[in-house]
């Protein structure tokens, strides 16, 4: 029976057999919630005039999860924890793996994540951050983002993440131009943060139309060059790596899925345009592929060179990984949107198809490649881009029929064993493997 007439029921019921009281409509409440609660997950169904897909359904059921309250917060003393340092302090634990937290002499249990956590959060509001606005609130908030989500909290995120913005351009960090009296560091500290507000409002999974767009500020992009050296007199500059270039790559990023999206809402709905629009997106990030600088290309066989940065530089490997990662993830986000068209035409759209599938199979091989590295930092970005990958492979398997289904269930099961091993630190990865053995169950 639909959950609206049985709704209406109950509400006929309470308005003919006794006046509507507010014990009436409680329990009208929590039996419609109760109802909701023990539905059945089923494939997720289209909305009238949206280009959207099944696999795009999947990812916003997976942070559905984030909309119920899980629990109570764990902050009683106002004067336990000084609030600057709860925000590193619980992004610092999400990186932490069991041994090294048992060693610090903490619990290996999640409490202490969700006091640190909960603590970030009431110093932030106990501060006024809304109406005191101050640079060091943008970048807490900046630093949460790493947590955020692991913890559930996807729907307070956006939310928070959208007032940090305001909150920025309220400092005139927006504009460049009403910055000319800023020290040559203090310039490049403010544009990397603006920036990087920028990438993940921009880069939203899952998508949810942005509050900014490239119209509404005027900053530079951070230079490459290091802030030893702008405090230098003179600067030699060489080839050697540095942190910044992956934040570069990710703005390149930001905004070619920005620009595909703004123009996606745009066009009429027609196969032929929506077509030609992701095959020209579709290029132009197989172009920004081609010019990464060569320490984040994800190489076959690393050069003498590379090891040696690599030995210098241990962030070098990470940034790769997560720049390999997240440019698959993306080429699935530019060619999933043909996928409704995929199915009912298998051959006119093989290309689209063919990218999604071997960008899915890509992600999980590198995945299981990296295995302990990404199991340590436990981003949920790894958690999402794994889950991504394994329900292209799940419905794919589900719905054609193929030879190739016996290896698709392996590499889900690889996706579902990666996830089992780190959703005890993210509520996420829970609900990723929960989906993801859920239709795993459907595949002949």
């Amino acid at each position: 029976m639909p959950l609206a007439w049985v709704g209406w029921q109950l509400s006929a019921t309470l308005l003919k057999d006794v006046k509507p009281s507010y014990e009436g409509l409680f329990r009208e409440n929590q039996e419609l919630k109760k109802q909701l609660r023990d539905a059945v997950l089923a494939l997720p169904t289209p909305r009238l005039n949206e280009v959207l897909n099944i696999t795009e359904r999947f990812e916003e059921d997976l942070f559905d999860v984030g909309n119920e309250p899980g629990r109570v917060s764990t902050v009683t003393d106002d004067k336990a924890i000084i609030w600057p340092s709860a925000h590193f302090m619980c992004a610092t634990l999400i990186f932490m793996d069991e041994d090294e937290l048992i060693a610090s002499g903490a619990s290996a249990d999640l409490s202490l994540l969700h006091n640190w956590y909960d603590s970030a959060l009431y110093f932030l509001h106990q501060g006024d951050y809304l109406r005191n606005h101050d640079m060091r609130t943008v970048q807490a908030v900046a630093i949460l983002g790493i947590v955020f989500t692991n913890m559930g909290d996807s729907k307070l995120q956006s939310l928070i993440w959208s007032s940090a913005i305001r909150i920025a351009q309220s400092l005139r960090m927006d504009d460049d131009r009403a910055n000319l009296h800023e020290s040559a560091i203090a310039t490049q500290v403010r544009r990397r943060l603006w920036w990087t507000l920028v990438i993940c409002e921009w880069l939203p999974v899952p998508y949810r139309a942005p509050c900014i767009t490239a119209a509404d500020f005027n900053v530079d992009i951070p230079t490459i060059v290091g802030d030893d050296e702008l405090d230098a007199v003179a600067v030699e500059l060489n080839n050697s790596p540095r942190p910044v270039e992956y934040h570069l790559q990710m703005i390149k990023i930001s905004r070619l899925i920005h620009s595909f999206r703004s123009s996606l809402r745009q066009t009429d709905g027609q196969t032929r345009q929506i077509s030609k629009l992701v095959l020209r997106t579709d290029e132009a990030l197989a172009d920004l592929i081609e010019s990464l600088p060569s320490h984040l290309q994800m190489h076959q066989v690393p050069t003498h060179e590379a090891l040696a940065d690599e030995k210098h530089s241990p962030w070098i490997a990470w940034q790769r990984l997560n720049l390999s990662l997240s440019l698959l993830y993306y080429r699935i986000v530019i060619n999933r949107v043909l996928q409704d068209q995929w199915f009912q035409d298998p051959e006119t759209f093989a290309r689209t198809r063919a990218i999604c599938l071997s960008s899915a199979q890509g992600i999980i091989s590198l995945s299981a490649q990296f295995d302990p590295s990404l199991a340590r930092h436990r981003p949920w970005s790894t958690t999402v881009l794994l889950f991504s990958a394994g329900i292209i492979l799940a419905v794919e398997a589900r719905f054609h029929a193929s030879d190739e289904q016996g290896r698709y269930s392996k590499e889900i099961e690889r996706c579902v064993q990666f996830l089992h091993g780190v959703k005890n630190q993210s509520v996420i990865a829970a609900r990723a493997v929960a989906i993801l053995e859920s239709q795993k169950s459907y595949i002949p």
